[in-house]
């Protein structure tokens, strides 16, 4: 899959995206355009990721990303989201081929099976 800035000059990319970092401490965030073959920097922001002590909410995460929104006010709805390694889970699977709705709830309920480790239930809630 490739990043819309690296398209080697396609123009079907989309010329805007806002980049946000969720850390343990810090999140960063870059709203970028691109401008021929240089970006320009359109606005950033750092804010202090919100505090919790096992795993972060669905609704602090919400909240969190929107006042990431307000504080740089991007002109687009294409955003990358980074996460620590803790926080994220990069397996490879080998599955028969399948639209992606059927292989999020193949994964759902098969993950002993397809990922070697059963996943909480918040998990499965963003994988599907």
């Amino acid at each position: 899959m490739a990043l819309p800035f690296f398209a080697n000059g396609a123009r079907t990319q989309r010329d805007r995206m806002l980049a946000v970092d969720l850390g343990c401490r810090t999140t960063k965030a870059v709203d970028l355009y691109r401008r021929g073959n240089d970006l320009t920097l359109c606005g950033y922001a750092l804010l202090d990721a919100p505090i919790c002590e096992k795993s972060l909410s669905v609704d602090l995460l919400t909240e969190h990303l929107n006042a990431v929104t307000q504080a740089i006010r991007p002109k687009t709805k294409t955003v990358t989201l980074t996460l620590g390694v803790n926080d994220g889970v990069v397996r490879h699977a080998e599955m028969p081929p399948m639209p992606g709705d059927d292989m999020r709830l193949v994964l759902k309920h098969n993950s002993q099976r397809y990922l070697q480790q059963e996943l909480a239930t918040t998990t499965l809630t963003a994988i599907c």
